[in-house]
């Protein structure tokens, strides 16, 4: 009586999903599955597109089929018809391109050009998301190009500073799969490889430094220094009473008869369209809050239209609301993407709160205790380049 998809699935050894396939099932006819007869069978084709760069070796494949409308997987039933999970487990090996690809085809998320050594050079990364709660890990994807034939097989190490620089963790792993190491790559060979590194649990609310080197085969650093590759906001849960050093504090805005807005940070002041504004918010909880708040981060042009907006339960959506603690500290990250074409010019950003339920925007008001227009704050001017 459901129409069904399937999904076809490949993950690396780490359990990063690098290619995904979901189709309809349908019969020679086109006809979906609530269409069919009982006792149908038949075969379908399914495409996966295996990304640019994905390095050589045995990669796991898992398949299964869900309800198109709910979303919902079927179980997987063995002979015995006893349940074996939602998915089938497979095994698919990916080999070397014939052909080296421009590197144009790998669709860089961020750009970050470094020769880390003279055959070696990182042409960028991704980052999965931009802030994690403390105690799960930041999955990052780099892109190699090597400008020769590598001369040692190298090792990636990846390293955490806090805001005053220092190490907070640090982890070795492979560049890339065994089967692929760096000596044995093309010179103009394309490689993209995907990372796990660890949080403590015990880190408190934050930004955090995420670094790179290489070790060669004698352990030894490649690079006296690590390369600072990326910013990355952790979200602890543990409450907190004190202000972070540095922060710059407002004359009070108050939210409600609950919640202060103690200050702000924009970062950057100034970008250009397409970068992302960072916009940290520092609230303190003056008294139980009972209910649900979401927060609204709004860019707007010289006309008022919205041209960048991010809308979320507080602190990653781990720290809503209602957790937090009478006279308690939360900081809190906001990122927000900005428009590829968005033209240069002067812009505004401005936030508030609202009812997580209703919608309803909760009474803003300045340091004189009048309500604001739109019950909305605004923090400040951001510039975009030509």
């Amino acid at each position: 009586e459901d129409d069904y998809t399937a999904f076809v699935h490949v993950y690396d050894s780490h359990g990063h999903r690098i290619a995904q396939g979901d189709s309809l099932i349908v019969d020679q006819y086109l006809r979906a599955t609530s269409e069919w007869e009982p006792g149908s069978s038949g075969v379908t084709l399914h495409h996966l597109a295996i990304p640019t760069g994905t390095s050589p070796g045995g990669y796991d494949l898992r398949v299964g089929v869900y309800n198109l409308e709910t979303g919902e997987r079927l179980p997987l039933l063995d002979a015995q018809e006893e349940q074996q999970g939602t998915s089938a487990l497979l095994e698919v090996e990916v080999g070397v391109s014939d052909r080296i690809p421009d590197p144009n085809d790998l669709a860089i998320a961020q750009s970050f050009e470094r020769q880390v050594t003279p055959g070696l050079k990182l042409l960028g990364y991704d980052l999965r998301d931009r802030g994690v709660p403390a105690g799960e890990p930041i999955l990052l994807t780099l892109f190699w190009q090597a400008l020769d034939t590598p001369r040692q097989d190298y090792r990636l190490q990846l390293g955490l500073l806090d805001s005053e620089g220092a190490s907070l963790d640090q982890r070795e792993s492979g560049l890339v799969g065994a089967d692929f190491a760096t000596s044995q790559w093309r010179p103009g060979e394309l490689v993209r490889e995907h990372y796990s590194l660890p949080t403590d649990g015990e880190m408190t609310t934050g930004e955090v430094t995420l670094t790179l080197n290489l070790l060669d085969e004698s352990e030894g650093p490649v690079l006296e220094q690590p390369l600072k590759v990326a910013s990355v906001w952790v979200q602890s849960t543990e409450p907190t009473f004190d202000v972070p050093p540095g922060v710059n504090l407002l004359d009070e805005f108050k939210l409600g008869d609950s919640i202060s807005l103690l200050g702000y940070e924009l970062d950057p002041g100034e970008a250009s369209a397409g970068d992302i504004l960072a916009v940290t918010l520092y609230w303190r909880a003056d008294t139980r809050i009972t209910r649900s708040h979401k927060v609204f981060v709004h860019v707007y042009d010289q006309e008022g239209n919205i041209v960048g907006q991010r809308d979320r339960i507080p602190g990653l959506g781990i720290r809503p609301t209602t957790s937090w603690e009478p006279k308690e500290v939360i900081a809190d990250r906001y990122n927000v993407e900005m428009s590829a074409d968005l033209a240069p010019g002067t812009y505004l950003v401005g936030m508030g709160m609202y009812d997580a339920d209703s919608g309803e925007r909760i009474p803003a008001f300045g340091s004189d205790g009048k309500r604001l227009p739109q019950d909305r704050i605004l923090l400040g001017e951001l510039s975009i380049r030509r």
